[in-house]
């Protein structure tokens, strides 16, 4: 999957990825506190719309911190760059101790997804232990259209995804 991203050029990431965010920002509407993720690497680039985001007074933007003894996840306040220190693998994460429990919705990286939910992450778990403790929390999963493949492998504790957002179209899983 990573061999076709990296055969996306710069300016068609940029392109899918301002076309996520506007689907973004009409599905988000109607939530107050959203669980949104630094993007590393070749993921869909979603940090505008984060920054954005956090200046609404009417929202609450929360990225993850993950605790890799317990493979787990909490969710800490953003407001600015001024929250985010860097981690081992450079990897952005919040430095303030505020973090809520009550999300109304998380919006997930994907490597690779499938019409059921069923995804792919960035490979620890890490989502699937957070959702599986909050199972009525909405997801949404975000990547590029070349992610969405016909079945992605699944393990006993993987946590399907409820909407998918790719650029230009977005589907409810078939749950």
């Amino acid at each position: 999957m990573s061999a076709q991203i990296r055969e996306i050029s710069p300016q068609q990431r940029k392109l899918e990825s301002t076309k996520v965010i506007a689907t973004l920002r009409v599905l988000l509407q109607e939530y107050r506190t959203i669980a949104l993720f630094y993007p590393l690497g070749l993921e869909i680039n979603i940090w505008p719309l984060v920054k954005e985001l956090s200046q609404d007074r009417d929202k609450v933007i929360l990225l993850p911190k993950s605790h890799q003894t317990s493979r787990t996840l909490s969710f800490h306040r953003y407001t600015s760059s001024s929250d985010l220190g860097e981690k081992s693998l450079g990897v952005q994460e919040p430095i303030t101790r505020e973090h809520l429990d009550k999300i109304d919705i998380v919006v997930v990286p994907l490597r690779a997804v499938d019409l059921s939910g069923h995804r792919l992450g960035r490979g620890g778990g890490y989502y699937d232990s957070y959702l599986s403790a909050h199972p009525n929390t909405p997801t949404i999963g975000v990547g590029y259209q070349c992610q969405l493949v016909d079945a992605v492998p699944v393990e006993p504790h993987d946590q399907r995804i409820l909407q998918i957002c790719l650029p230009g179209n977005t589907y409810d899983t078939l749950l």
